[in-house]
């Protein structure tokens, strides 16, 4: 008999004008799929594409301020249980 799949932690993040948008942890699949994506920003930007189910899209993400970009990463980091520089 199969095993059911593992109901994922999720983590709500609030955007600095109210906004708010729930981040999944990522699954193994979408780590090694961020892994080909290419450089860190990259990496990054497609890991919070599939943990956020569609809420979050490229141009969303594209036109967010750095200062936004760099706390949504670090709500995958904690996921990942690594600091994102690494």
């Amino acid at each position: 008999m199969p095993l059911k799949p593992i109901q994922l932690n999720k983590q709500e993040f609030q955007f600095r004008d109210g906004q708010k948008v729930e981040i999944y942890e990522p699954t193994l699949y979408q780590i090694q799929k961020a892994m080909k994506a290419g450089d860190d920003v990259a990496q990054i930007k497609s890991l919070l594409l599939d943990c956020s189910v569609g809420e979050l899209d490229e141009p969303f993400l594209n036109a967010l301020p750095l200062e936004e970009f760099e706390k949504l990463a670090q709500v995958v980091a904690k996921f990942r249980g690594v600091d994102e520089k690494n």
